[in-house]
């Protein structure tokens, strides 16, 4: 690899290349030519993308066993190597170093097999968004980021640690609806059956009876306030205990900004119930824990919101002037 020549301070030096090689993109490729997992980290179209799949796959499945692990495409070097039933790719320019990257690939997977304990292609079926985070750790822009393999266990195992609520329902003694918050994708008809389902299941239980409900392979957490049910889907593995501990922190929210909440403020407020929540939750992931915090931001949004009707006020009133 050459060195480049720059120009610093009016001085032609040279600059020596970077020793990490450039990745363009990584392709999981199974025996059968399915794609399991594809990461681009140079600009392809959705036409390219698959235009290079379908010929790497084509090029690559075809080769022998006794073949070495790099061929030459498009003025680039595909570097690969298969693992069971997988094939595991990685794009580089022609002056990079192969071996590098066949160090990156089998570093990745043993963090994979590792994580899943002898992993399989299947476990990269269920389980394709830890697969993902995985690599996210590994490889950032195309080059690596991570070479410890308990480093990036102990990221993989924090990630998983974390609370990943589904969606969230406030659901009146009455069975009307006064809140919903979707974070996974369900259809309006897949919501419309949800809330019909749980309504019914949370509202006809007991006050003595828990308050965790299994459903549908997932668990609900709910807890009522007053005339107010709250309730929160998480996975079947997650802490039920640390969900009603987010729900109280919501409900502590509310009742400090509206002083003592009641059904009829998150009626005619709905819109702040929004923003306090989107304050407390993302992508169903626990935020922000600090209800000063929360406080301040929902207070600066207000007064934003103030400033803006004083402007539209006095454009309106500018305007009926000059109408008159």
């Amino acid at each position: 690899m050459e060195n480049r020549k720059i120009e610093y301070f009016g001085e032609e030096v040279e600059q020596s290349p970077s020793p990490n090689s450039k990745i363009h993109f990584v392709l999981l490729i199974s025996r059968q030519g399915k794609v399991r997992l594809t990461k681009w980290y140079s600009p392809y179209s959705q036409k390219e993308r698959s235009k290079v799949i379908r010929e790497l796959s084509g090029m690559i499945l075809t080769r022998g066993p006794k073949l070495c692990n790099f061929v030459e495409w498009r003025g680039f070097k595909v570097v690969y190597k298969r693992y069971a039933s997988l094939y595991f790719c990685m794009c580089i320019n022609q002056e990079d170093n192969e071996l590098e990257v066949l160090e990156i690939i089998h570093h990745y997977v043993e963090i994979l097999d590792r994580y899943f304990g002898s992993v399989c292609e299947l476990d990269l079926i269920f389980n394709f968004h830890k697969a993902y985070y995985i690599l996210d750790e590994v490889l950032i822009a195309g080059e690596l980021q991570e070479s410890s393999k308990k480093t990036v266990a102990r990221l993989v195992a924090a990630q998983d640690s974390l609370v990943e609520i589904h969606f969230v329902l406030l659901i009146s003694r009455q069975g009307k609806v006064r809140l919903t918050k979707w974070y996974s994708p369900y259809s309006q008809k897949e919501r419309s059956k949800v809330i019909r389902e749980l309504s019914g299941m949370i509202l006809t239980r007991g006050p003595k009876l828990c308050n965790f409900v299994e459903w549908r392979g997932f668990k609900v957490v709910y807890k009522r306030y007053a005339s107010l049910y709250f309730c929160m889907c998480i996975n079947q593995e997650d802490n039920e205990l640390e969900v009603l501990e987010i729900i109280h922190h919501y409900v502590e929210i509310l009742d400090r900004y509206f002083g003592s909440v009641c059904e009829l403020d998150l009626i005619f407020n709905f819109h702040k119930a929004y923003y306090i929540l989107d304050e407390v939750l993302i992508a169903g992931e626990l935020q922000e824990s600090s209800k000063k915090t929360v406080a301040r931001l929902v207070a600066a949004q207000d007064s934003l919101v103030e400033v803006a009707k004083e402007e539209a006020n006095s454009i309106s009133n500018i305007i009926a002037q000059a109408t008159k």
